[in-house]
């Protein structure tokens, strides 16, 4: 199956292929420099992916699934629009995830294009990608037309 919006789960899709994409996405993602509950991020993720394919409960949501040969995850992706940058519509890339197999290749560009494309298509004005990592890596990743926009400053309480 090629990268695309999915609005069902593929029966050919292995049992499990999603919940094993999303926790390798957690372990990819954790670093001992920010602290992380793992088990929650899992669960909210999951949560999400289930309310916006099965439950229709996030219409301005969408799932981007690519599944691979031997009915896994290849890459995985969410995204929603909202208005809460400049009052304009944007598509939020909220997630993202390549399995190691294809990060290294042309692919993943290519998927984030479709992305970028279909924001644009849908009237998106901007596109925004949120990372508890920092921008540098991303930056790398994006492109030289792509900058910095916001710094979110947190505080537990």
């Amino acid at each position: 199956m090629n990268f695309g919006i999915i609005t069902t789960v593929p029966i050919s899709l292995n049992p499990g292929a999603i919940e094993r994409a999303v926790s390798q996405f957690v372990e990819d993602t954790s670093t001992p420099k920010i602290p992380l509950d793992k088990d929650g991020l899992f669960n909210q993720l999951l949560g999400y992916i289930h309310g916006i394919i099965m439950l229709r409960n996030t219409p301005h949501a969408q799932v981007w699934l690519k599944e691979d040969e031997d009915g896994e995850v290849g890459a995985l992706a969410l995204s929603n629009f909202t208005t809460h940058v400049d009052n304009k519509l944007s598509l939020w890339l909220s997630m993202a995830w390549v399995r190691r197999t294809h990060r290294f290749t042309s692919k993943p560009k290519e998927w984030f294009k479709q992305m970028e494309d279909f924001g644009r298509a849908s009237g998106a004005k901007h596109l925004l990608i949120p990372s508890v990592r920092g921008s540098k890596g991303y930056l790398r990743f994006v492109g030289k037309d792509w900058h910095q926009y916001e710094v979110i400053l947190k505080r537990d309480i």
